[in-house]
């Protein structure tokens, strides 16, 4: 970072606006940076990261099981006016996905 105390007026703990811009260059900034680390200092690091990465892996798995809960769902109610409607189970079945255990408890 001292390289860009000309650019940056002296300053070597940012950098400039236009380089963290350019995403090879932010990279590059960011390897420097962990490089400088203390070894609790990236212990830390490391430790947030896998804190996001966590994160965000279980608000997919929560937005993928809320998806598939309301496809259910929405078949469950389909079934239910197929049925009120006098429609036979078999073709509940067939259009619904449901299984049959699930149309004769409706």
């Amino acid at each position: 970072m001292a390289a860009l105390s000309d650019r940056n007026r002296g300053n070597t703990d940012t950098a400039p606006a236009d380089l963290l811009e350019n995403e090879l260059t932010s990279k590059a900034l960011r390897i420097v940076e962990k490089s400088a680390m203390t070894e609790a200092q990236l212990y830390a690091y490391e430790r947030f990261w896998m804190a996001v990465f966590d994160e965000q892996a279980l608000r997919e798995t929560r937005y993928n099981q809320g998806r598939t809960e309301g496809a259910q769902e929405k078949a469950l109610d389909a079934a239910r006016r197929m049925k009120a409607d006098g429609m036979s189970e078999e073709l509940i079945v067939r259009y619904t996905g449901l299984a049959p255990e699930a149309i004769k408890k409706l």
